[in-house]
């Protein structure tokens, strides 16, 4: 059997983790082609980084910036940081 307190504990090491935006799931990144045609007729293709996760019982959306800025690792480190500012505080 598990004591009150040890319980206690493990709450308290779950809220610390999920307050540094380190839930149970990180945050899905993906990567959303945006096709654009100029006057002439000419297509396009541009890369966005998105993510999103889910809060409760919505999925949050977010966009993190330009394909040719930043590399997966970036986006999923500023999707980290997002869901973390994005979590209610107690």
């Amino acid at each position: 059997m598990v004591d009150i307190a040890t319980l206690a504990a493990m709450a308290e090491n779950f809220l610390d983790l999920l307050e540094q935006g380190v839930g149970p799931e990180d945050p899905r990144v993906w990567k959303r082609s945006l096709i654009k045609r100029n006057t002439k007729g000419e297509e396009k293709t541009y890369y966005r980084w998105y993510c999103s996760w889910h809060d409760g019982n919505r999925t949050v959306t977010e966009y993190l910036g330009g394909g040719r800025k930043m590399s997966e690792a970036i986006a999923l480190e500023k999707a980290k940081r997002l869901k973390a500012e994005a979590l209610p505080r107690c």
